[in-house]
């Protein structure tokens, strides 16, 4: 699920009547930002047979990890692990703004 960055709340109700509200700040799968030269492909990846060899075929590894409980490949937790952190680092001033706010 794609949503745009931002501030999201949600509610949740339960059966017993109380509630709960939830507010979180969502950011886009990561992705975008992939080196030409790769550099930045960890070794997990760069060690299996069809290991992504340009970044648009990374990007679609991405894209193609089903983020659940489970990442069963060491390639796909370390290209998550090394996507999220830029993502994260490009975004900082928004996730701190988000953090701190009154």
């Amino acid at each position: 699920m794609y949503w745009p960055h931002g501030t999201y709340t949600s509610h949740l109700s339960s059966v017993s009547g109380g509630s709960l509200a939830a507010t979180y700040y969502a950011l886009k799968k990561p992705g975008r930002e992939v080196p030409a030269d790769l550099s930045d492909l960890p070794a997990a990846c760069k060690e299996e047979e069809n290991a992504p060899k340009t970044p648009e075929e990374v990007r679609d590894r991405i894209a193609e990890i089903p983020t659940r409980l489970v990442l069963n490949s060491a390639c796909d937790r370390q290209l998550l692990a090394v996507a999220a952190r830029k993502l994260v680092a490009e975004h900082t001033a928004e996730i701190l703004n988000f953090i701190n706010r009154p």
